[in-house]
């Protein structure tokens, strides 16, 4: 009797389960994503290659407007991290659903909860690293034309 009673109480917890783990590699991923994106993506070009490109691109451009043509540009191939960002947002959305769908169904509320913060944290990091990047261009832009001499007016 003692045995049938614990059976009835017994309660699998799957979903939480899977929601923490989702939630935990979308964490990892969204904390590593610098070092993931420098990774997978191709080395970039030196910055006089670039310059020799963007200089030719330009004398294509000239020299068809001096025609009277519009100049077609070509599409731009994305590195293979400009995905990234997204997939850890997804990720961490997936285990954050997890979560609550284990909460819903009556699953262990520690476990629930903390695939919900696993999820809910791992978006938080990644936009927090978009944030800082912005922040600190910023910060690069007004010191250069603080260099420059160029003030910036009151308010």
């Amino acid at each position: 009797m003692f045995e049938e009673s614990r059976m009835k109480t017994k309660q699998k917890n799957t979903l939480g389960i899977v929601g923490c783990l989702i939630g935990f590699i979308a964490l990892v991923t969204a904390f590593l994503s610098p070092q993931i994106a420098e990774a997978i993506d191709p080395p970039a070009k030196p910055i006089e290659e670039s310059a020799v490109d963007f200089a030719l691109k330009l004398k294509a451009v000239a020299e068809a407007k001096m025609k009277g043509e519009e100049y077609q540009v070509e599409p731009v191939e994305k590195n293979p991290s400009a995905h990234l960002f997204t997939a850890v947002i997804a990720f961490g959305m997936i285990g954050t659903g997890c979560g609550l769908g284990s909460l819903i169904r009556g699953e262990n509320k520690n476990i629930s909860g903390g695939a919900m913060t696993l999820g809910i944290t791992a978006a938080i990091v990644q936009w927090s690293l978009l944030i800082a990047g912005v922040i600190i261009f910023f910060i690069l832009v007004a010191l250069v034309l603080g260099a420059l001499g160029i003030d910036f007016p009151s308010f």
